[in-house]
Parts: structure tokens; C-alpha cells; sequence
């Protein structure tokens, strides 16, 4: 009988641990080719989960195979206990590049005659100084040079869109 409380104290202290076990959910986008990550780390021990999209698999075959991830992470981690109970958020700014959709960088890439230099621009936007001075107004910009259909060049659509000023050009490397 006294063995029967120390198994039923022991579970009942295993259920209260659990209760107490954070794990924290972060996901994560490459800026230049978009593959998706997702980490979760319960513990101290991180487990990520890759993720292919349409804009990561035109990457890889169209511009180059492989490259150094650049990843900016979500605006929120999403924090869990062992049995998936929602415990809370934390939450920041979002990166820029976060709010261009996969498929719409794709279509960017594309309309670059060298689409390398499109991936200086989301270098550059994924940089912490261009965050913080050209993050939005480059996004805003992007969005509207797709919705005219793409005219000119992006060089050429950037200054227009800064007021003629072609020294407010995103850096190209």
C-alpha cells in the first residue's frame, strides 16, 4: 500500500512538472530564397522542421542551388506546456520581408534580369539598418511596381518612387 501512494505522488508530481515545461514555437523564413522554419525548443533542446515553397523550390533551380541562409524570424513565438496548453505569446516587430508573401518574391525574382540582384535587395532588407530606414518604403514599393504590372526596372521604379532621388537606392551588392 505504501508503495501504491509513492507511485501515485511520483505521477502526480510528473503531471505537475509537465504542467510547468514550456515549449516555445519560432518560426522562421530565409529572406533571399523563403524556405520556411519552424523551431521548437522544449528544455533547452531546439528541433527544427524545414518547409518548401513554391518561391524555395524556384530559388534553388533558377538562381543557385545553394546559398547561406539569411533568417529572420516571425513576429511571435507561440509558448505551450508539455500537453499543448497555450501558456502565452511573445511578440515583437515583424521583419519587412515577412510581409511579402512567398509567391509574390518569386514573382519579383522574376522580373529581375539578373536575379541575383534581387537577392541583394532582400539581403538588404533583411539587414538591421535597412529595417529600421528602408524596410517599409521598400516593400511599399515593391507592391506597387507588381500592381503597375512591372514597368521599367527596379533601379528605375525605386528612384521614381522615392521622389527622383537615386541616391535613396537600395544597395545592390
Amino acid at each position: 500500500m505504501r508503495s501504491f501512494r509513492v507511485w501515485v505522488a511520483c505521477g502526480v508530481l510528473a503531471l505537475a512538472a509537465a504542467w510547468c515545461v514550456e515549449v516555445a514555437r519560432s518560426s522562421y523564413t530565409c529572406a533571399v530564397c523563403r524556405l520556411m522554419r519552424v523551431d521548437t525548443e522544449c528544455l533547452g533542446v531546439v528541433r527544427s522542421r524545414y518547409s518548401e515553397n513554391e518561391c524555395s523550390r524556384w530559388y534553388v533551380a533558377h538562381v543557385e542551388p545553394t546559398h547561406g541562409h539569411v533568417w529572420r524570424r516571425g513576429a511571435c513565438t507561440r509558448l505551450n506546456n508539455l500537453f499543448g496548453v497555450r501558456t502565452g505569446f511573445a511578440c515583437r516587430l515583424d521583419d519587412p520581408v515577412w510581409q511579402i508573401p512567398p509567391s509574390f518574391q518569386q514573382q519579383i525574382y522574376q522580373h529581375f534580369q539578373d536575379p541575383r540582384e534581387a537577392k541583394a535587395l532582400f539581403q538588404d532588407l533583411s539587414d538591421a539598418d535597412a529595417r529600421a530606414d528602408r524596410g517599409r518604403p521598400t516593400v511599399r514599393a515593391l507592391v506597387e511596381w507588381a500592381d503597375q504590372g512591372f514597368p521599367d526596372t527596379w533601379d528605375l521604379w525605386w528612384a521614381r518612387s522615392r521622389g527622383g532621388t537615386s541616391g535613396e537606392l537600395p544597395t545592390v551588392r
